[in-house]
């Protein structure tokens, strides 16, 4: 009789045991749906995994996100108390095993350009375990940014092969120079000149971020490096596309809202005058 009993409290255990499992799995369901009805959100995918996938920025022309390519981002992390527990911008190579499923799984599911909010269950964050401020069994949410794939070199070259570009010149820091309009008797820029030129900057996904006529002292650094060194390879009267990685940009800062960190640019310029 006691072996039974022994029996009986042992399998009452498991049973407890089991259905506080249930309880918990039930609980982040809750908290992410409620969550979701709570800031009137439309959830534009659920996937079998228990993510959802909210895009709030679509880009339908912007190129796939696929696994094994480098992803530049920019993200912030919060738990659904809409406290923030990490953010800023990364670099990694998607289903590298870097990251949490839950990430690698939403981005998979973006294009560059594109923003969304990606909420998914703790089997796909930090689990049972949980992390720094990041508590065990915890639901996470992500807003996300896609800005660009691939290292700056292969962006670049990405760029120039689909827009049928051939450099006249790649210099040793970087810079692609493509001569668009020669000017053979046109006086040659040179260091400490007055310059007028008309531009256009974008960046390579063709947003425009800057343009317009613009007088500058060549070599003063009131510029970029890669605006300078472009420049100078330039007569009076003639047209370019100057395309430089970040590092004669504006590297890893970046500016503001209006140009991502690790950006290459582009230029197209005509140079007005020089004096």
């Amino acid at each position: 009789m006691f072996k039974h009993k022994v029996f009986f409290i042992l399998l009452l255990s498991v049973i407890v045991a089991s259905c506080s499992k249930v309880e918990l799995v039930e609980s982040e369901e809750e908290q992410i749906s409620n969550y979701i009805s709570k800031k009137g959100l439309s959830v534009t995918e659920t996937t079998p995994s228990g993510l959802r996938f909210i895009k709030t920025q679509a880009n339908p022309s912007g190129g796939v996100v696929r696994k094994g390519q480098v992803v530049n981002i920019k993200y912030t992390g919060k738990l659904l108390t809409d406290r923030t527990f990490s953010n800023g911008n990364l670099s990694f190579v998607l289903d590298g095993g870097k990251t949490i499923k839950g990430f690698d799984e939403g981005i998979a599911k973006m294009k560059i350009g594109e923003k969304a909010t990606v909420i998914f269950p703790s089997t796909l964050g930090y689990g049972t375990y949980g992390a720094v401020e990041i508590p065990a069994n915890a639901p996470l949410l992500f807003n996300i940014e896609v800005f660009s794939i691939g290292t700056e070199k292969q962006q670049i070259e990405t760029y120039m092969l689909d827009n049928r570009l051939i450099p006249t010149d790649t210099t040793a820091s970087g810079l692609r120079y493509i001569q668009i309009k020669a000017n053979p008797t046109g006086a040659k820029i040179t260091l400490g000149q007055t310059v007028t030129v008309k531009y256009t900057g974008k960046l390579l996904t063709g947003k425009q971020f800057d343009g317009g006529d613009f007088s500058f002292i060549i070599g003063e650094g009131k510029t970029t490096k890669g605006f300078d060194e472009g420049i100078l390879k330039m007569k009076v009267g003639e047209k370019a596309i100057i395309i430089i990685p970040s590092t004669l940009g504006y590297g890893t800062e970046g500016r503001g809202e209006v140009i991502p960190w690790n950006s290459p640019l582009l230029y197209d310029v005509e140079v007005i005058s020089a004096k």
